[in-house]
C-alpha cells in the first residue's frame, strides 16, 4: 500500500514540474500536500499544526539533507523517531521520483 502512495506522490511531483512556474496557480502549488505525507509517515498532529500553510513544502524537504530535514521539523516539535521515519520516507520518494516510476 505504501509503495502505491509513494508512486502517487511521485506522479504529483512530476506533473507539477511539467507546468511552467509562471503558469502555476495557488491550488497547484499546494500539491503534493505536505500534511498528507506527514499523515502517511505518522507525524503527530501537534507537529503538523505548528506548520503554517505555505511555510514548508514536500519539495522543500526533498531538497534538504537528512540533517537539514531533522533540524527543520524539530523546530515544529518533531521528535527523533518522527525525524527518522520522515527521512526514510523521503529517501524512498526521492528514489522513486528519480527513477521516473
Amino acid at each position: 500500500m505504501r509503495s502505491k502512495l509513494v508512486k502517487y506522490f511521485s506522479r504529483q511531483l512530476s506533473c507539477k514540474r511539467k507546468v511552467a512556474l509562471q503558469e502555476r496557480n495557488a491550488k497547484l502549488e499546494g500539491f503534493p500536500q505536505l500534511l498528507h505525507w506527514f499523515r502517511i509517515v505518522d507525524i503527530r498532529k501537534e507537529v503538523m499544526e505548528e506548520i503554517a500553510p505555505g511555510q514548508l513544502s514536500l519539495e522543500d524537504l526533498l531538497d534538504m539533507t537528512d540533517d537539514q530535514v531533522c533540524a527543520t521539523v524539530e523546530k515544529f516539535g518533531a521528535n527523533s523517531e518522527e525525524c527518522a521515519r520522515l527521512n526514510a520516507s523521503l529517501s524512498c520518494l526521492r528514489s522513486v521520483h528519480k527513477s521516473g516510476e
